[in-house]
This record gives C-alpha cells, sequence and structure tokens, in this order.
C-alpha cells in the first residue's frame, strides 16, 4: 500500500469503525495495528520481498473482546484466506498441502486460544512456516517414507489470557495487543454484540465486502 492511498483507507477504517461497522469497542489504534498484521500477508504475494507477514497475540481477561477483535478482523477478509480453528493436532496443517505444497501461502492462521498451540511439535512447525516459509516433514505413508513439503509464509494470530505465554522464540514472533479488560468497555462490549442483532445485514455485508474487495486488488498479478 503506497504513502498516498495508506490516508484515506485508514480515515475510511476509523469512519466505519467509529459506526461500529466491525462490532468490536476498544482503542482504534489496536484494532488498525491487528489489520496490518493480517494484511501483511499481501508480502507473501510480493516476488523477491524481504520483508514477511507477521502475527499477533491478542491478551486480555476473560471478556475483554479479545475473540471478538480477531473475529471482526478475519471479516475483512475473504473466508478462503483465513484458517480459523479452536486447536489443532501437530501436523493437521501440513497433512492439508499434500496435494498442494502452496496451500498455507500467504494465509492467516487464527487459532483462538494459546492453550490450542501447547503442542511443542505443533509451535515448532508454526514457527519454521513463519520464520522460513517452508517445512519438510517425512512421514510413512503405506509402509513408505514420504516427504510432505509445505512451502509459504503465513501469519499466525492467537488470542490468551494477560499471563498466558508459549516459548519465548515463538511469542518473539508475535505482535502483542492488549485488550481493555475494565468493567466499562466489557459492558460496552456486551452492547454491542446485542446491537449487532438489530443492524441491517446488507449495509453491513457491503461494508465487509469492500474491504474484502480492496485487500484482494493489492495482490500483484503475476
Amino acid at each position: 500500500m503506497t504513502s498516498h492511498h495508506a490516508a484515506p483507507f485508514f480515515a475510511r477504517l476509523k469512519a466505519d469503525f467509529d459506526g461500529g461497522a466491525f462490532h468490536w469497542v476498544g482503542d482504534f489504534n489496536d484494532f488498525a495495528l491487528g489489520y496490518l498484521t493480517f494484511a501483511s500477508t499481501i508480502l507473501a504475494h510480493v516476488p523477491n520481498s524481504v520483508a514477511m507477514p507477521v502475527g499477533a497475540v491478542v491478551t486480555g481477561d476473560t471478556s475483554s473482546g479479545k475473540t471478538e477483535l480477531a473475529n471482526s478482523l478475519m471479516k475483512l477478509f475473504s473466508k478462503n484466506h483465513v484458517i480459523h480453528v479452536t486447536s489443532m493436532s501437530a501436523k493437521s496443517l501440513i497433512y492439508r498441502c499434500i496435494d498442494d505444497p502452496s496451500c498455507l501461502h500467504g494465509k492467516i492462521i487464527f487459532v483462538e486460544e494459546l492453550s490450542g498451540l501447547k503442542n511443542e511439535d505443533l509451535q515448532y512447525m508454526l514457527r519454521i512456516l513463519v520464520t522460513r516459509g517452508e517445512v519438510r516433514h517425512v512421514t510413512a505413508v503405506g509402509g513408505k517414507p514420504t516427504e510432505i513439503f509445505v512451502k509459504g509464509h503465513i501469519s499466525l494470530q492467537t488470542t490468551g489470557l494477560p499471563g498466558d505465554r508459549l516459548r519465548d522464540d515463538t511469542m518473539n514472533r508475535l505482535v502483542t495487543i492488549k485488550s481493555d479488560s475494565s468493567p466499562q468497555v466489557t459492558r460496552q462490549v456486551i452492547e454491542r454484540i446485542k446491537d449487532r442483532y438489530g443492524r441491517p445485514q446488507s449495509t453491513e455485508g457491503a461494508t465487509l465486502k469492500w474491504y474484502q474487495d480492496f485487500y484482494k486488488s493489492l495482490i500483484p498479478r503475476r
């Protein structure tokens, strides 16, 4: 995104945010930072880029809107751009790519809770994907050794309570966003969720589609 396009885009993002289009209550700067980590997956599509997508962990107390923030951000991207899970086995992402080594390329991987990433093998695999953009896993298929090769940089997204942590070498690869856990914000979150059911869906859908189309327009054409 060039600088002369960035200002109008974030002006629109803030206007829609202030108007309640994204159903999340909190600091707009946190929302914008979260958007940038999601949208950083565009870097995976830039030929010969030395920059890589970045991920984030949103921390805060229960009912502070952590998952709501991620859910709001995910709606700004097409469904085939996001892999959303509550937990996964260590090799599940790899086996997705048996027939297509680039199936994770430029994707957002959202695991709802840090506890879903406690498995050391899973952390290692994701850390290698985030850092190197490729994984080689050898397994037995039909009694014969088979190499599964996965190539593609990802943006890893998750949430956690204030004391939750993964290994330092995993956390160092994630931007930390701290959600506001004050009672006032918690009440606002609840009211915003209730308001969702009274908002015209056609208006909301058109707004979200604009952001989805905008991101698609940034992807370089081969």
